[in-house]
């Protein structure tokens, strides 16, 4: 029996880029079942800097019954949906040329050593880029094909315009930089080849369209059933939230959009106060370019590695109230007994995974199917380093949150192996093994192993279904 009605989600991705833009329907649904009965799986890395606070992030426990460490606790209403995984070493990182953070950064997603270069780094040591695709751009080669984007990479004042502020390669010796304008990201995404005045026209009816959507929206609500309607309302208030968020006095990073602000550069050192509120846009976002189709694998640079940002954080300690953190990279570089500095390091650590919970909550609030499009993605939280007062990249600090569609058993803090010692090529459990099991829980497995395969392959275990 043929349905009622039936939505083309094509049909809103035409005109003004992605501005109409729907999130997946029931009514969309005969379509997707003609395609192969699946709802896309999406892809989202987020990567930090310095390393962690070890003592402050692994969980107490193992298995399923764990409980989250000082750093993770703001995860705490997602535990069951996570995957926080220790005893892995990055060894790519532990070879080829480069200082500890270039070398950390390059082969964190990457798996191969760098390429021989003029990037000028500690003790003397250069270094180029990273030799060979990362997992997010082979996983978007296999399940982005047909989006408006391959992938997006997004950037929160990546200000290294070296291999210490890249995490992502379509290839051997090919960077993908990240965008650190929300305002820029957002014309390029939904006001694409405007002339100047069309995007001021456009930005000045933006808050019309809307209003347009609504009615428009209003209008379905005949002829879809209510999970339908939710979903509907659900993708009005993500784009009223992206939109009120650009259109803030003074929160306009490199546009002209609000009230005139010099664009922030790395050589005037940003204005770190502001890093927050750019943080929480460019993930409003990204929940809004994969909840609207435009594509499925997106990346998330907090700074870079080195960076010396100083996080407007309140931080309690000593009987002092402390409202900025100071540089994030001399903070990593304390001692391990200097507990000023390490509370502050701490609440760093938590204040980005903070960030991500409220990337899930917001992925949680769309449904998607007979569930949400949280339900259907997969997060890696990455690294360069464990410890940033060694460079130790052993026993490295990964999180894995969502499922990718079921493909992986969350819930649980594994342990690979034991802490090791971490001369520079020792051997322990590889990073690249990681890279193996997401791309194989996006259904893009590596034919021979990701990555230098030299320095391990194969999925770990326990992690997927």
């Amino acid at each position: 029996m043929k349905r009622k009605w039936e939505l083309s989600r094509r049909a809103f991705l035409r005109g003004s880029g992605a501005m109409l833009g729907l999130p997946f329907l029931n009514a969309m649904m005969p379509g997707v079942a003609r395609a192969g009965g699946a709802l896309p799986k999406r892809l989202i890395v987020i990567y930090t800097p310095n390393g962690t606070v070890p003592k402050n992030f692994w969980p107490k426990g193992q298995g399923s019954d764990f409980a989250l460490s000082p750093i993770l606790q703001p995860l705490e209403r997602h535990k069951r949906d996570l995957v926080v995984v220790g005893g892995l070493d990055l060894l790519s990182g532990n070879n080829g040329p480069g200082d500890p953070h270039q070398r950390g950064t390059g082969t964190c997603l990457t798996g191969v050593s760098l390429l021989q270069g003029t990037f000028s780094g500690d003790n003397n040591e250069v270094a180029g880029w990273a030799a060979g695709i990362s997992v997010d751009q082979h996983v978007a080669n296999a399940i982005s094909t047909d989006t408006p984007y391959r992938s997006l990479e997004f950037g929160v004042m990546v200000g290294d315009p070296t291999v210490r502020g890249r995490i992502s390669y379509a290839g051997r010796g090919k960077p993908m930089p990240p965008e650190n304008s929300p305002g820029k990201l957002y014309e390029r995404v939904f006001e694409p080849g405007l002339s100047k005045s069309e995007k001021t026209l456009r930005r000045e009816r933006r808050r019309k369209v809307v209003d347009r959507l609504l009615a428009q929206y209003r209008d379905l609500h005949g002829r879809v059933g209510r999970e339908d309607q939710l979903r509907l309302e659900s993708h009005i208030e993500s784009l009223s939230a992206v939109d009120a968020q650009l259109s803030r006095p003074g929160i306009e990073f490199g546009g002209a959009t609000c009230a005139p602000m010099k664009a922030p550069t790395f050589d005037d050192g940003f204005d770190y106060s502001l890093l927050p509120t750019v943080g929480k846009t460019q993930l409003d976002l990204m929940t809004l370019v994969l909840s609207c189709g435009v594509t499925n694998v997106v990346s998330l640079m907090w700074t870079h590695s080195q960076a010396t940002a100083s996080y407007p954080l309140r931080v309690r300690f000593g009987g002092k109230t402390f409202s900025q953190t100071g540089g994030h990279h001399g903070l990593a570089h304390k001692g391990d007994d200097e507990e000023e500095f390490i509370a502050k390091n701490t609440a760093i650590n938590r204040f980005y995974a903070k960030n991500l919970a409220y990337l899930i909550d917001k992925l949680k609030a769309i449904p998607e199917g007979s569930g949400t499009l949280f339900d259907n993605t997969l997060i890696l939280w990455t690294n360069e380093q464990n410890k940033g007062n060694t460079h130790d990249m052993g026993d490295m600090p990964y999180v894995l949150a969502g499922s990718a569609g079921g493909a992986v058993k969350t819930g649980q803090f594994l342990r690979f192996s034991p802490e090791l010692s971490r001369r520079r090529g020792a051997k322990g459990v590889s990073h690249n093994r990681m890279l193996d099991t997401v791309a194989a829980a996006m259904g893009a497995p590596a034919e021979n192993g990701f990555g230098d395969t030299s320095f391990g392959t194969g999925v770990l275990e326990g992690i997927l279904r």
